[in-house]
């Protein structure tokens, strides 16, 4: 249906909901265009998931995912969720291969008991936990990892899950 030069009027509450933005001419060969795609639909994921489940939390998701951040998102027995798109990006596991694994299948060899000991006391406790570790790739490459774990909760105060925000370091 062709537009006659009638204004169109889209109510308040659909201008809420809609956030998208529009497609410009220059955006389509953009080399950056896969990335923003995937950063979208890793932000309307965890923000279902948010409204889901009703966590109550202070952390800006989008932002962290538009400063390439990646995202692991666990239940309370630590077992992996969700991801955002980057996990694959840094570690070469699909969200397919994390499912239902913990986390500590990235570490090895060069990975710090003491950290990883700090982490499993934090998380016992549903605390807030900062770390750095060393991580492995699926092809067996270790990397460092800057990494925060921060309990979510619902409404009614109850840890629901843990959201990891990690970085690759040199």
């Amino acid at each position: 249906m062709f537009n006659t030069g009638a204004t169109m009027h889209i109510s308040e509450e659909a201008q809420r909901k809609n956030r998208s933005a529009p497609l410009l001419c220059w955006d389509i060969a953009h080399p950056m265009l896969p990335k923003r795609n995937s950063i979208a639909m890793d932000i309307n994921q965890i923000e279902h998931l948010q409204d889901t489940h009703k966590w109550q939390h202070e952390l800006n998701f989008k932002k962290l995912l538009t400063t390439n951040h990646t995202l692991i998102l666990t239940n309370v027995n630590r077992e992996i969720v969700w991801t955002s798109s980057d996990f694959f990006e840094m570690t070469g596991y699909t969200l397919a291969e994390a499912t239902g694994r913990k986390p500590a299948f990235l570490q090895g060899e060069k990975t710090s008991e003491k950290s990883k000991q700090l982490i499993r006391e934090r998380l016992g406790q549903f605390e807030k936990v900062t770390a750095r570790l060393i991580n492995y790739r699926k092809d067996g490459e270790a990397y460092g990892c800057n990494i925060t774990i921060h309990p979510l909760t619902n409404t009614q105060g109850d840890v629901t899950h843990f959201v990891a925000v990690e970085k690759e370091v040199d």
